[in-house]
């Protein structure tokens, strides 16, 4: 609701003084004027009275006495009475009551008359009149707390606003793109004195585990097309406020003073049409065919423009996929498990849940091929075919193979075709690998379509306001106007030329970690996500400062710890931004 910047002023009641004698006994006539408004001056609003009766007072408001009165833009304001003795040769003056307000608040682009919110009493000689000024906040006409927000005017990156209570103060408002939110390297904000109340934070997380809601990551970089039926809390987007200063203006997940809106309006819906709040759930009109575009969604702060913030929108993105289990030869007495993981298809369910919480965000979900279809040709050729084994779950299979193919197994080996289909992603769970510690590598993906460079690297221009992860200049004022980022991006793959051509694969390190346990399904499941990342295309976001600039690095340093393709794992790690999502989303590895 915007902030209407005005005030009503009620007349309540003229009380005649007894003690003023003959000069009030009689009949008494009033009229008074409220700023620009008269009263008394017709039929219906006269304000008669006669003493005579025994009445010494006047109601006002039955007789519509009451005004709005607008007062941006007001220097002074008046409220005056006037009343007279009714005879038959000529009236007498009982005097006058004036009430001058003149404190005029100075805000940006237009100033603004504060009139507090109270029941005066104005006095003469011969009477009192009595009345009420109440402040519109919210929609409403009241005498509200005194904190209560009253004008509202944007002014480089904030919104400097009024309180009822007279008291002038800065106000910023952020919906940071990057959760969790980075503690520094954040575009500037202004200047806020130093006696200002501090600021409110909700840093958001991305520690995931199975069983949250595939939505579970907020400000997401895509937002779903739905229907609205289809449309519900566990589904759309969710977008949040990240920060407020100060933090004494106590905004709710249902504030009615911010109000969130979209461009184009025509392709956005609010969830259960609720577009005001700190929190929103939105989502998009279109088909499983439409084109991927730009939203930008605008908070409002009392009518004012707060903060802004962009995203993609477009159809759910599926990859199917098969997962194999590579099974050596069973092991020692003491060691049983020494060449075989033990990873189940209950973990490996988990690891996807968490792995499309992330990728969610992206606008892509894997999806176990239904193809039940088993690949028993042996790598490299020959006999015995290989013994595939199928799971109680679709897509996921045992494979029996060497000892040296799953422990401590070479990054380089043509066995990860193994079990392999063609047209979908296929997953190589290893016991250990000859990579020192990684949980997981990308052995073969495709050229994107985009590609300018076979085998190497190239540039992703993304353009728009705010910046992809708020990367600086953001847009967000007072920083500068955005700049186009450029992105390196990793061309096509293959680590043994003697892989299939329609192969395309990542692998998955077990070591001695335990992926039974929720943080170990947590851990892979954001393994699997990084690593599809990868295949997408995608370097990483901070790179390690032994092989910065190599083949894996996309020259960006910000954010520091939370982009999902951050080089190690790290709990922080859980974004993928715009320019992300867009590269992925172009895939030749997306149907």
């Amino acid at each position: 609701m915007p902030a209407d910047e005005q005030i009503r002023v009620t007349f309540l009641r003229i009380e005649l003084h007894g003690s003023s004698g003959r000069r009030t006994s009689g009949r008494f006539r009033f009229i008074a004027d409220a700023g620009e408004h008269r009263f008394g001056r017709l039929e219906e609003q006269t304000a008669q009275v006669d003493t005579r009766e025994g009445t010494m007072h006047i109601d006002l408001e039955p007789l519509g006495w009451t005004c709005d009165i607008t007062v941006a833009g007001l220097r002074r304001l008046r409220i005056k009475t006037r009343g007279v003795k009714l005879r038959r040769i000529r009236n007498r003056s009982l005097g006058s009551t004036l009430h001058k307000f003149k404190q005029v608040l100075e805000l940006p682009g237009r100033d603004i008359l504060h009139v507090r919110q109270d029941v005066y009493e104005n006095s003469c000689r011969h009477y009192t009149v009595r009345y009420r000024i109440e402040a519109r906040a919210q929609g409403d006409f009241a005498i509200h707390p005194p904190d209560t927000v009253f004008a509202t005017r944007s002014h480089r990156g904030g919104v400097t606003y009024t309180t009822v209570s007279g008291r002038v103060r800065l106000s910023r408002i952020e919906i940071c793109p990057v959760l969790p939110v980075p503690p520094t390297g954040l575009p500037r904000r202004p200047a806020f004195p130093t006696t200002a109340p501090p600021a409110r934070t909700y840093a958001g997380r991305a520690r995931l585990h199975p069983g949250d809601a595939v939505n579970g990551i907020e400000n997401p970089s895509w937002i779903p097309i739905l229907t609205e039926t289809q449309a519900a809390t566990t589904n759309t987007a969710k977008l949040k406020v990240t920060y407020y200063r100060p933090r004494t203006l106590g905004f709710t997940a249902n504030d009615p003073r911010l109000e969130w809106s979209a461009e184009p309006a025509n392709r956005v819906r609010f969830l259960n049409n609720d577009n005001h709040g700190r929190t929103v759930q939105v989502y998009g009109t279109g088909s499983t065919t439409s084109a991927d575009i730009d939203v930008v969604f605008t908070l409002k702060f009392e009518g004012e423009e707060c903060a802004k913030f962009r995203t993609v929108l477009g159809p759910l993105k599926t990859i199917p996929c098969r997962f194999n289990i590579f099974k050596g030869p069973p092991g020692p007495a003491d060691d049983p498990n020494r060449h075989r993981p033990t990873v189940t298809p209950a973990d490996i369910g988990c690891q996807l849940e968490v792995a499309n919480m992330f990728l969610r965000q992206s606008g892509i979900q894997l999806q176990l091929d239904s193809n039940a279809t088993r690949n028993t040709a042996r790598p490299g050729g020959g006999a015995p075919p290989l013994a595939v084994t199928a799971s109680g779950t679709t897509g996921i299979y045992s494979i029996t193979v060497p000892s040296g193919q799953t422990r401590n197994a070479p990054w380089n080996s043509i066995w990860l075709q193994a079990n392999y289909r063609a047209g979908v992603m296929n997953f190589c769970y290893l016991k250990s690998s000859t990579l020192s510690n990684a949980l997981g590598f990308a052995f073969k993906w495709p050229e994107h379509p985009s590609s300018t460079s076979a085998n190497n690297r190239w540039n992703f221009q993304e353009n728009g306001t705010p910046s992809t992860s708020w990367i600086q200049p953001s847009g967000n004022r007072p920083d500068r106007a955005a700049r186009t980022v450029t992105m390196k991006v990793i061309a096509g793959y293959r680590c043994n030329s003697g892989l299939p051509n329609d192969l395309n694969g990542m692998a998955i390190i077990e070591r001695t970690n335990d992926m039974s346990t929720t943080n170990g399904r947590r851990s892979y499941g954001a393994t699997v996500a990084h690593e599809v990342g990868h295949m997408l295309s995608l370097g990483h976001r901070i790179e390690s400062p032994t092989i910065a600039g190599g083949r894996y690095d996309d020259e960006l340093t910000f954010p520091p710890r939370q982009n999902v393709m951050l080089y190690y794992s790290a709990d922080s790690a859980g974004d993928f931004d715009i320019a992300q999502t867009k590269v992925m989303r172009s895939s030749a590895l997306i149907p």
